[in-house]
């Protein structure tokens, strides 16, 4: 990453944040920017993604699937859960500065207890099952229940718009939807705002200025009161939640 792409990003704060929420969560995250190349370093990556990125072919598979959920949680303005190439659970929260998209927040690296209703994959599967090392591996990776990966993408949306991820401007200000849920499928009737990707990293004189930032905690909300929830989860994500929430709104107002 260029010293000009590392301007855009607070990476303490991210590194803090995304630690933080695997901590709470038990999940793998990782920020990325637009071409899936992660911003700072991985936070509670699982042994098998781990084997699976030291491979340069494998990694490039994982990357693409990074860039391909950020942009359709981008087009979808909901997080988007999907099965990355290897077949694993993940989901993605996009990165935004004004109406330009900068990255996604990664998450998952979980297997799902719902075999009859499995997320689409995003882009095409990989071959890797002929290696015994990662089978075993792939095998170890945890179990989470459907409601329980829903409820934790809401609240990494939540987390999302609550952190100074990105230096002198709001992270994410797309309209808020309320009762939102996280979205599988593209609704192509749905009217949607016209973006600008941003792959190459512009001067301060090309910004045309902030605008409001989105209500804070309405996703994160909805996450933990929604009553179809598991409720094990929501007791025990409620005060982990509230205490990142906390700490990242603190460490945003020191950095003002």
């Amino acid at each position: 990453m260029t010293d000009l792409e590392q301007e855009r990003w607070n990476l303490d704060q991210v590194q803090r944040m995304t630690a933080d929420y695997s901590e709470a969560t038990g999940l793998a995250s990782v920020i990325v920017e637009a071409r899936g190349v992660p911003v700072a370093a991985p936070c509670a990556f699982t042994e098998f993604c781990q084997a699976m990125r030291s491979d340069p072919v494998r990694a490039k598979l994982c990357e693409s699937c990074d860039a391909h959920g950020g942009l359709q949680s981008l087009i979808e303005q909901s997080p988007r859960i999907y099965r990355c190439h290897a077949g694993l659970i993940d989901f993605s929260v996009p990165m935004m500065e004004g109406d330009k998209y900068l990255g996604a927040i990664a998450s998952g690296q979980v297997r799902q207890t719902d075999d009859a209703d499995q997320p689409q994959y995003l882009t095409t599967g990989s071959t890797w099952q002929d290696d015994p090392r990662l089978v075993e591996l792939y095998n170890q990776v945890p179990v989470y229940s459907r409601r329980r990966i829903i409820a934790a993408s809401e609240t990494l949306l939540g987390l999302s718009k609550s952190a100074g991820l990105v230096n002198k401007c709001p992270i994410f200000n797309l309209p808020t939807r309320s009762g939102s849920r996280a979205a599988e499928t593209v609704h192509p009737e749905r009217t949607q705002p016209q973006f600008q990707l941003l792959t190459q990293i512009v001067s301060a004189d090309d910004e045309s200025g902030s605008r409001t930032v989105s209500e804070h905690h309405a996703a994160l909300r909805d996450a933990l009161t929604a009553e179809n929830l598991d409720e094990a989860f929501i007791q025990g994500m409620r005060p982990a939640v509230s205490a990142i929430v906390s700490a990242s709104v603190y460490r945003g107002a020191q950095n003002l």
